[in-house]
């Protein structure tokens, strides 16, 4: 399937100090780590190149093309 890792911590929200949320009873580093660790689709390098670049608008395409 070709899928990449990509870890994310989970932190604590509102008021007070920001702690990393806790997932296991037992705390374990390694049980943390994979239960905050997702898998996902790399991106596909075709459609990058089709994407603008950031902050570049349909109008400029639009001008360059014409």
């Amino acid at each position: 399937m070709n899928l990449k890792e990509s870890y994310t911590a989970y932190m604590s929200w509102g008021k007070g100090a920001k702690s990393q949320l806790r997932f296991s009873k037992s705390g374990d580093s390694q049980v943390e780590r994979h239960y905050s660790t997702h898998y996902v689709k790399p991106p596909n390098p075709e459609q990058a190149q089709l994407k603008p670049a950031p902050g570049e608008s349909n109008q400029q395409q639009k001008s360059d093309e014409a």
